[in-house]
């Protein structure tokens, strides 16, 4: 009786290929990489600066000077925050319940503005990169560029 080979040949594994690496060791896509930098600005733009494509260097730096705009903003508000409530705290009880529940409720809309004003860019960007566009932070970019080099 003849023996029969049984052939042990494993059949061929197609093996992943991982994604091309970017300038600074991530591996990613560049869009994903721009979404990062808008999400965690300013401390990943400044990550991403050394990038080789310019899709995602662009949004880095734009997302860089929108985080410290952000930044400077709210640190004025918060100092004009406390020198408000030092100086007034007195007269404002003084005046009157209402007229301490008025003023609350304008500073509570102010802030409300600088939430809107710090999240909106933000979202815009991060909308700009997933559709793979460059955008420019209106004001921000023109005014900072001046002063702070990426």
């Amino acid at each position: 009786m003849p023996e029969e080979t049984t052939s042990t040949a494993q059949p061929s594994q197609v093996q992943p290929t991982p994604p091309a690496s970017t300038g600074n060791g991530t591996a990613s896509d560049p869009k994903t990489t721009a979404m990062l930098a808008w999400i965690f600005a300013p401390f990943t733009s400044y990550l991403f600066k050394d990038e080789s494509d310019p899709f995602v260097k662009s949004h880095a730096r734009e997302s860089f000077y929108l985080g410290i705009a952000n930044i400077a903003v709210l640190l004025v508000l918060g100092v004009i925050n406390i020198c408000v409530s030092a100086v007034f705290y007195n007269f404002l009880w003084s005046a009157g319940l209402i007229f301490a529940q008025i003023l609350s409720c304008l500073w509570a809309l102010l802030w409300l503005g600088v939430v809107a004003f710090i999240a909106v860019p933000r979202i815009m960007g991060l909308v700009k990169a997933n559709n793979h566009e460059e955008w420019k932070v209106p004001y921000v970019t023109e005014y900072l560029s001046k002063y702070i080099k990426f």
